[in-house]
């Protein structure tokens, strides 16, 4: 895929995803199963990305190579590389002039403040 249309496709990319992509799933385990004499762990993502991840154990606890499902829209042809993440999470956020700066306007918000 061109760069160019890469970056496109990166600009549009989903809020949701995005925030996978840069901070790294959050999972919740849904259970526990048995396939072909092997434990698997079924866990999803809680940000609402759609991501499974399916943990195979053998008996003996082994962990084997997980295996991924995710949602339509969730991977990039071409793929995304760390740096791409972050240069889009910078261009969506607010920057404020300083952490006290962001905190004030949190509060301004209806936000709770963070405690320190």
């Amino acid at each position: 895929m061109a760069r160019t249309k890469h970056n496109a496709v990166v600009r549009q990319y989903d809020d949701t995803f995005l925030d996978c992509r840069d901070l790294r799933h959050t999972w919740k385990c849904v259970g526990y199963y048995r396939v072909d004499g092997r434990v698997r762990r079924l866990l999803e993502c809680v940000r609402g990305c759609g991501t499974q991840r399916h943990d195979h154990w053998k008996q003996d606890g082994e962990r084997l190579q997980p295996a991924y499902s995710y949602a339509n829209g969730y991977q990039v042809e071409g793929g995304m590389d760390t740096w791409e993440v972050r240069r889009e999470v910078m261009r969506r956020a607010t920057i404020f002039t300083s952490e006290q700066a962001m905190l004030d306007a949190l509060t301004k918000a209806g936000a709770p403040r963070v405690k320190r």
